[in-house]
């Protein structure tokens, strides 16, 4: 899978996709989403982690 492929819920499931008021959030502060997406470069950058 290309990283750029990977996204985000809020990109997938924002109030674009679901209407005003009703998409879905990422976590925000409180998740370190550099640490995922690092992590998720090296696993598919790695052969032997998949």
């Amino acid at each position: 899978i290309p990283r750029h492929r990977i996204v985000t819920h809020q990109q997938v499931a924002g109030d674009d996709v679901r209407g005003p008021g009703l998409g879905k959030l990422d976590p925000g502060n409180g998740f370190n989403h550099g640490r995922l997406t690092n992590f998720i470069t090296r696993f598919l950058e790695e052969p032997s982690l998949s």
